[in-house]
């Protein structure tokens, strides 16, 4: 049986959308973002009097659905939506010219008949469910659905600046928080879900999601969203059977994020391959929320970069566990960083408070990872692995990795490092932004590891360093071949010291 084509002009959706005002940001810094002068956005509207096309573009899918599935196409045109919830067997392909435009209206993000939209949720795995991110507000969703897709060359956007803009020019004066649509797209409990050639713009907060769901395919996304915190690209929560390839991303937060929030549950088969980032945070994470496991999780060919002139230098890679989860079994490998504050940092901590909802608090582990064919220049913090005194990472190899530091120098030692292991794992978790990381060495820290070979890795530092360029702390079976830490050729012939470590 052929599954039918349904246009979404023939159930009233006509593209409504037009631009009706310019928004102006007139207080432009907050927290760490500076945003550029004359930031405006234009703003899009429902012609007046005109109905919402979201309610066309829904009937379309409804009728695709209810006939056994088809493919519900978006011609060219402005189209201003509400929230739309996926059907199974329904794919929404955007053709090109198709631009979805989110209400810029938080109402319309508030549900009638005051019962919240589907949600993602804390489940301890002890049949209790702890509903902390209930009540959240999004613009396209799907539940318990399967075999669903949103295909073509078209653009989504959330119309982020409708929420930021009039926000940062009262802050000063009202205070309060951001109050914005939470996750642009929110798929949950969902199977066979596939992603592909489309443009995300301005999600004001998190902007993919996919929660519980399984044999997840996303596949050259453009997304690109205003700076504002908390704005990830794909966040896989509980989450397996993945795969991310040939993605463009410029986003403020995480890039891409592996979340586990379900004690006993463990994410595994992930694959991200080919994308290019900007962001403001990590590339990569496995994390905070770490309550069960990760595992088999292969990353390659990344582009991590900010230019010179950013809001703030990105991060590139880490690898947490600070509620109790067990990171197993990952390989990441031909990564390329510019302008990071730190290259790859991996942390085991322990969380007590998030933990005791559920269990007896304990440090999670990590272990099996490879990082191989690094290069990061720009760097400002030192790459570290750190374990917990009860449980420190285990068979670590790095190879062939080179990172170029080139800020955050130290003319005197730092104060002896101690284990935090109720931190929230940055660069800077033994320190802080305004002194530093304040860990004993420039070119690499190894902390509670056991097992880690270090096989070809060059750090070079612009300028002295009074530091050791690399420093064990209860540490057992490091294996050092061919470690080389040097002072840049730029320096002077007096300050430069070359470091060739192997054992």
């Amino acid at each position: 049986m052929k599954h039918p084509f349904h246009n979404v002009n023939d159930f009233g959706a006509a593209g409504v959308a037009v631009p009706s005002e310019v928004l102006t940001m007139t207080h432009r810094t907050f927290k760490w973002l500076v945003y550029p002068e004359h930031t405006r956005a234009r703003i899009y509207r429902a012609a007046e009097g005109a109905v919402y096309d979201s309610i066309g573009i829904q009937k379309a899918i409804d009728t695709a659905h209810e006939g056994g599935g088809g493919t519900v196409v978006v011609p060219a045109g402005d189209y201003l939506i509400g929230p739309l919830e996926l059907r199974s067997r329904v794919r929404l392909h955007l053709e090109p010219g198709a631009r979805l435009w989110g209400s810029p209206d938080m109402a319309d993000y508030r549900p009638a008949d005051g019962h919240a939209f589907p949600s993602y949720t804390h489940e301890c795995g002890f049949g209790r469910e702890n509903d902390r991110m209930n009540n959240k507000l999004r613009l396209i969703s799907a539940t318990e659905a399967e075999d669903i897709a949103i295909t073509g060359s078209g653009r989504i956007s959330a119309q982020s600046p409708a929420f930021i803009i009039p926000w940062m020019n009262t802050r000063p004066r009202h205070g309060g928080d951001l109050d914005r649509p939470s996750d642009t797209f929110l798929f949950h409990r969902c199977r066979r879900v596939m992603l592909q050639d489309f443009q995300l713009r301005d999600t004001p907060c998190w902007s993919i999601v996919f929660d519980h769901c399984r044999e997840v395919q996303v596949r050259g996304i453009d997304l690109r969203g205003m700076d504002v915190i908390n704005s990830d690209g794909i966040d896989l929560v509980d989450t397996s059977d993945v795969t991310i390839s040939d993605c463009r991303f410029h986003v403020t937060d995480d890039v891409i994020c592996l979340k586990n929030m379900t004690g006993g549950n463990t994410m595994r088969n992930v694959a991200v391959t080919n994308c290019v980032m900007r962001t403001l945070c990590n590339g990569l994470k496995i994390g905070t929320d770490t309550m069960g496991n990760f595992e088999d999780i292969v990353v390659s060919n990344l582009v991590i970069h900010n230019s010179e002139d950013d809001v703030r230098g990105g991060k590139g890679i880490n690898l947490s566990t600070i509620d109790g989860g067990h990171v197993r079994n990952v390989v990441i490998s031909n990564v390329v960083m510019r302008n990071v504050d730190c290259a790859f940092y991996v942390v085991v901590g322990c969380r007590s408070e998030r933990q005791r909802e559920f269990r007896e608090p304990r440090p999670g582990s990590v272990s099996g990872v490879t990082l191989a064919n690094i290069r990061a220049e720009g760097v400002k913090y030192t790459s570290f692995v750190a374990g917990h005194p009860d449980s420190p990472v285990q068979d670590v190899r790095l190879s062939n990795i080179r990172v170029c530091k080139a800020k955050d120098f130290y003319t005197e030692h730092p104060e002896l490092v101690r284990d935090q292991p109720e931190h929230y794992p940055s660069p800077v978790m033994f320190g802080s932004l305004e002194d530093g990381d304040q860990v004993p060495a420039w070119g690499l820290y190894l902390r509670h590891v056991v097992e880690i070979t270090v096989d070809g890795m060059t750090v070079v530092t612009e300028q002295p360093d009074i530091r050791e360029p690399v420093v064990e702390d209860h540490c057992r079976e490091v294996r050092l071949s061919g470690f080389r830490a040097r002072v840049s050729p730029s320096v002077s012939e007096t300050d430069r010291r070359e470091h060739v470590l192997g054992r």
